[in-house]
Order: structure tokens, then sequence, then C-alpha cells
């Protein structure tokens, strides 16, 4: 299978990340010695970098002069929506901008996934036009689950009321050229994934890790889950290690922190003082700036 073109979806309103979101966009939220999106790029290239090599691409909306300023990567294009336009839309929008043909791999910048599931899907001989990357999860867990019929795409139920239930992981494969062209903001699942008029397929993984960095509080812990991974040497940490994303002399043991000799502490510092803010950290359940 060969992957033409890397899209992360990034524009929103940053709502979810309380105060420090109205000046930071979520999508350069620091992620040790990166941002979240930054991090998240060198994750999927390195995923497919066994493949081929290949144009990325990111939307935005939110602060985007603040966007511009703090993004690190110059291979990720830029793909301006001046109104937001959902993800749905924003796939529409790419079609029409970039490309009317080829495989589309679609990646939610602040999820991440760590998995074997590139292998499972380069193997897959599943027949699709979409291809949805699913996970099991529990109940409560604020997500919607994804109805299917065998590995075939059926619909979303925004209730769910079993205890465990298959839900979208924010990953997925679009073939181009199988989907329409419809202008503003549009559904993903209906629109884009439109089971009813296209072969929408899923494949579950059944050996994963979740990180979501897209809310505050679950941003701070997931950021503090890492920072445990690494000292452990363990999983997703070490591969951020790995990939140059956090600088293990900066790895404070005794206290369970990042560039601070306080306890359970990450401390950014002046990271951010282009956009106004000169002191940033993460401190126990908190983001702390001024």
């Amino acid at each position: 299978m060969k992957i033409d073109y890397l899209f992360l979806t990034a524009a929103g309103k940053g709502t979810r990340m309380m105060d420090v979101g109205k000046i930071i966009p979520k999508p350069v939220f620091p992620f040790f010695e990166s941002t979240i999106i930054d991090a998240h790029y060198k994750f999927m290239i390195n995923k497919i970098s066994t493949l081929q090599t290949v144009p990325a691409y990111f939307n935005s909306h939110h602060q985007r002069e603040n966007l511009k300023k703090l993004i690190l990567t110059k291979e990720l294009t830029e793909i301006f929506e001046e109104d937001l336009l959902s993800v749905g839309g924003a796939i529409f929008n790419f079609k029409r901008q970039v490309s009317e043909k080829g495989l589309l791999l679609l990646s939610n910048a602040d999820q991440f996934i760590q998995s074997n599931y590139w292998n499972d899907i380069t193997k897959s001989e599943i027949d699709f036009d979409i291809l949805l990357v699913a996970i099991k999860v529990k109940q409560g867990s604020g997500y919607n689950e994804i109805l299917v019929d065998g590995n075939k795409f059926k619909g979303v139920n925004k209730e769910p009321k079993s205890d465990t239930y298959l839900t979208y992981c924010g990953t997925s494969i679009i073939n181009l050229e199988k989907i329409g062209d419809l202008s503003g903001p549009q559904d993903f699942f209906y629109k884009v994934a439109d089971f009813k008029n296209l072969k929408v397929r899923i494949i579950e993984l059944k050996d994963y890790e979740y990180y979501d960095f897209g809310k505050l509080d679950i941003y701070i812990q997931n950021s503090f889950k890492v920072l445990n991974e690494v000292q452990l040497q363990d999983s997703f940490g070490k591969e951020m290690l790995d990939l140059g994303l956090i600088d293990i002399k900066k790895v404070n043991k005794q206290t369970k922190s990042y560039n601070s000799h306080s306890e359970k502490i990450i401390n950014y510092g002046s990271r951010y003082k282009s956009v106004g803010i000169n002191n940033l950290r993460i401190e126990k359940d908190d983001i702390l700036f001024n």
C-alpha cells in the first residue's frame, strides 16, 4: 500500500485547553523538546518512512499567526481555513486544494496511537475506499461508538451503553478519488465515511497504547505518563526519546520532573515568550503561565 499524503488535522478553537489555549494554539502546545503537532509529524513519518517519504499537510484556523510562529517542522504545509470546516469539510478542502487522487493518511494531530498496526494495515488485504482505525475503550471514556457489521462501518452511536465498545481513534486512510466534492463544514462520518455509498471498512487494533492530548486535563495527565515511561525506558516514552523529542538530561527521576528539581513539574520556561508568555510549566494537575 502506497500512502501519497499525510494530513494532520489541527484546526479548532482551542476551547478545551482553557485560558492558555486562548494564546497558544493547541497543536503547538509543548511536548517536551517539541510541540504536539511537530512530535506527531515525526511519530507518523517514523511509522511510514520504511514505505516511502510523503508530503505532509496540516489545517489551521484558531490563532493562525501564533501557530505559524511556534510550529517547528518546515516540511509541514499549511492549509488555512478562514471558516472552520470540521474534519469532514477539511478533507474535501484538501481534495480541492492539493489533489483529487491518491491515498490520504489522516490523523488527528493531538492523538497518538502506539501500536504495530502499520504492519497489520500494509499487509491487510481489505478492499476499501476508506479504512478507519478503531480501538476498544471502556464505558465512560467519553468517545463515540462506531457501529460495525463484521469489518463494515455502519454509523455512529453518541450514547454507548456497552461496558466496552469500538471507537474511531482519529486515524484513517482515504482514497481521495472515491469521495465527493462538498464545500463548507461537513460531518466526517456521514459525508466522508459515507458507508451507504462507499466501501468503508474497519481495522481494529488489538494491542495498542492510546495518548490523547486534546483536552487540558488529559494533556497534563498524559504528559506525566510519557515522562514516567521515559524513566522506565518503556514503550511510547522510549520511542519519543529515540526520536529526539525528549532530552534525557532534563529528566529528574527522583522528583519525577522535567527540567526542574521540584517535585512533579514539567518546566518549559520562556519557550513561548514570542507570544507573550514569559514562563510556562505543568505543575502536578495544572498548567501555570504568566
